[in-house]
């Protein structure tokens, strides 16, 4: 579930329908927060690599880089 929603990000063009990427960050935070703490944070870890290397790799205007920093906005 969280790889799809990842995925979405990258694949869709939302610049006209959401704003501060709208409903994707809580959806990421939902996941996130469903992983036992007793365990290493496995999803926390995968997601922010994920999102920093998308931050680090898309061009400054893409709906890509903007979703992935509003998102690591939202987790922190």
């Amino acid at each position: 579930m969280l790889n799809q929603a990842l995925d979405r990000i990258t694949t869709e063009n939302h610049s006209t329908v959401l704003r501060r990427s709208a409903g994707i960050p809580p959806i990421i935070i939902a996941i996130l927060r469903s992983e036992p703490l007793t365990y290493q944070p496995v999803l926390l870890n995968q997601t922010l690599t994920f999102l920093i290397n998308l931050a680090r790799t898309s061009p400054d205007d893409s709906d890509s880089k903007i979703h992935a920093l509003n998102i690591m906005r939202s987790i922190f």
